[in-house]
Parts: C-alpha cells; structure tokens; sequence
C-alpha cells in the first residue's frame, strides 16, 4: 500500500492556460523571452497616462486653505470665491495673521485687509509650493483690484537661490527611493539562495555607498541642498534602506513582477502625490490621499524643514521611512517559506520551477551548449568559420522541436 499525494488545487482555468503554456514553448526561446517581459511597456504606458496626465493635465485648486482677517471680510471672501471657483478654497476666518500657520504649511496664504499701505498677502513659498502661491496671488490681486486696492505681499519662507522652482526636494527624495527600489529589486530578483541576513547586509551595505555618493554629488559639488551634510546623508541612507527593505520584502511573494510592483509604488504613485512635483492642493484624488502613504510625501517635508525651515516637520518623514522599512522587515519574515511553498506546488503540478521565463531560459541555454559541442571538434574543416554558423542555427531549431514536444509531453502530464 502506498501513499499517494492528495490532488493539488488549482484555479478552474489551470487546463487551459498550460495549453497556452505549450503553444507558446513552440516559439524560439529567446522570442519567448522577448514576449514574457512585454507586460513591462504596457504597465508603463498605462500608468503613464493614469498617474501622470491624469495627475498634471488640468491642475486646480481642491480646498485650498487660506486665512482671512476679520469677520466680516473672511464671509465676503468666502461668498466670492465659492462662486468663483466652488470647491476650490477652505476660508478660515482669523483675528490675527498667524504667520507660523503659513510657515508650516497649515495655510497656503493669510489675507490681512488691516495692514497699513494696504491689504497684505502673507505667504511661505517654501512650505506652499509655487504653483499654490501664484494661484492664490492671482486670485487675491484680483479680489483687492477690484475692491479699489493695490495688494502686497510678504514672503516668510521664500525658496532659497539654490532652488528657484522648489523642486530640489522631490528630485534628492527620489534619488534615495530609486536607488533603494533598484538594490531592493535585484536582491529580490536573484538573492533566492541568499538568506535574509545576507540580504540585509547587501542592502545596508549599499545603502551607505549609495547615499554618501548621492549626499557629495547633491551638497558640495552641486550645491543643490547647502549645509546640514550629515543630515543629508542620513536622510538618503534610510530612504535607500526603508525602500530597499520593502522592495526586498514584496519580491518574495511577487517574483520578478517585483519590478512591475515596485514600480507603481515607489515611481508611478510616489511622484505625483508627492506634494514636491505639484502641490498637493492641486492635483485630483486619489493622489492627494496618497500623499499620506507614499514615502516622498514624508521625505519632502522633512528637507524642506530641514534646509529652508518650512512646512510641517521632519518627523512625517522620519515616521513614514520607519514604516516602510518595518513591513519590509515583516513581509521578510514569512518570505523564504512562501517561496518554498510555492516551488513545491509547481512540483506536484509537473510545472518548472522557474516558470515559463525560466523554462525559456533553459531552452536556450541547452541549444547553445548543443551548438557550441561540435564546434570544439571542428579543427580539420577550412570552412568551419562559416559552417559552424548554419551548424548552430540548425541545431538551435531542432533543440526548438525537441523542447516544444518534450515540454508538451510533460505539460499534457501535468494536466491530466
């Protein structure tokens, strides 16, 4: 009497995607592997189109906070531009202009009617953002036009000559969260043998080169962010490292779609909801929820209240890069079991362990080593330069039939 495996469970279109799997193999390898990583562009394209022309193309204000002075001049500001432009500002009526509320961002602008020479706009272009200054200067120049009046304005915070379009923050952010995502991807990708510690070690290893590279480049060299260099490096070592820990951590259950994966998160959804490409008033939901969840919408304030002392503090930043970095950390723990799981289940199905690329990959490999055996032989032939070639091609389509009926053989097997 002998044991038999209970029957593995399998989606109801299991059979007829391995009949696909088996014409497909009938392909040369390497058009196979051509075709298996065409998801690639066609992610590309349509995020492209989603998170950046949908983010970017019709830009407005969505609740834009802004603080009036006075009772009566905070109604007539609200009235006016709620028909103006509905939706598009939250008026908050104040005493007193608080200007620490602009500075950290808490108010785009403060609209002082009862300032002396004529109302005043107090604004913080550091925390604000450009974009969301110029509207709310566009709009209140002309509330006080045409209430007869000139209107002034008062920068507290205005954006250093190192960073004229107030976008150095979100380009230093992304260099640690692409450098992190990269490491974080080939560990994933080719590190299956590795255990986790060595993992980690690659990551942290490479996260201190990474960000001291990045950290001269950005600071002495291109003076983009001045001062404050070992904050600059610390910053960029625990965006590399929180990224590549998460990264490291989701291609354990993602394979090498790990790349698709970790594009949307830390690329496709990262940048426009980041309030550094565009200010976060600005762009459309989801992206402006978003920003609460992405890791540059924590890294971005944290620069800015580091080397221009505005918006709404470093520790957004600080809090979101340990976040990021724990469920790396997390998804690692169960990781390398999931990952034998899933090998073991290919195995009861009769499937390659590598999948269909790997499967290609080891086409491949055997037509070439075939190609290459009679080559080494070949000394006594005056044509062998030329002979060889066809030799090769011809072995190569036969290693082709060979592989395409072997793997139907096996695949029709597994099937039944």
């Amino acid at each position: 009497m002998t044991d038999q495996q209970p029957p593995v469970r399998t989606v109801p279109w299991f059979n007829r995607m391995q009949a696909f799997k088996r014409r497909y193999e009938k392909f040369h390898p390497a058009t196979q592997m051509i075709g298996l990583q065409l998801w690639l562009p066609l992610v590309f394209v349509i995020l492209f189109c989603l998170c950046y022309v949908g983010a970017f193309h019709s830009i407005s204000p969505h609740e834009m906070k802004v603080g009036v002075v006075g009772e009566q001049t905070a109604t007539q500001v609200d009235s006016a531009l709620a028909k103006a432009a509905p939706g598009g500002f939250d008026v908050r009526e104040m005493r007193a202009a608080d200007t620490q509320a602009v500075r950290k961002g808490e108010l785009v602008a403060i609209f002082d009617p009862t300032t002396q020479g004529g109302p005043t706009l107090v604004i913080g272009t550091a925390a604000a953002g450009s974009a969301n200054v110029s509207t709310v200067e566009a709009t209140f120049r002309g509330i006080s036009a045409a209430a007869g009046n000139t209107l002034q304005i008062k920068d507290i915070a205005p954006l250093p000559h190192s960073d004229a379009t107030g976008t150095v923050a979100l380009y230093v952010s992304l260099v640690g969260t692409i450098g992190g995502y990269m490491v974080g991807m080939f560990c994933g990708m080719m590190g299956n043998p590795l255990r986790r510690r060595d993992r980690f070690a690659i990551l942290g290893g490479s996260a201190v080169v990474l960000s001291l590279v990045a950290s001269v480049l950005v600071g002495p060299v291109l003076g983009a962010l001045v001062g404050h260099f070992l904050s600059l490096w610390a910053l960029l070592f625990c965006t590399v490292l929180a990224v590549g820990l998460a990264v490291n951590g989701i291609a354990y259950y993602l394979g090498r779609f790990v790349t698709g994966g970790a594009l949307v998160i830390f690329v496709f959804l990262n940048i426009p909801a980041s309030g550094g490409a565009m200010p976060v008033d600005m762009v459309p939901e989801p992206f402006r929820w978003l920003n609460h969840v992405v890791v540059s919408g924590g890294t971005v304030p944290l620069i800015k209240d580091i080397w221009y002392g505005a918006g709404p503090g470093a520790h957004i930043g600080v809090w979101r890069l340990a976040a990021y970095a724990a469920i790396g950390l997390v998804l690692a723990i169960p990781g390398p079991r999931y990952v034998r799981w899933r090998h073991h289940r290919r195995t009861l199905l009769g499937l390659p362990a590598g999948g269909m690329m790997g499967h290609a990959q080891a086409q491949l490999m055997a037509a070439a080593q075939r190609a290459a055996a009679p080559a080494t032989t070949s000394d006594s032939d005056a044509g062998a330069a030329s002979g060889s070639a066809v030799e090769a091609e011809a072995v190569l389509d036969e290693a082709d039939a060979d592989q395409s009926s072997a793997s139907a053989a096996s695949g029709g097997s597994a099937v039944g």
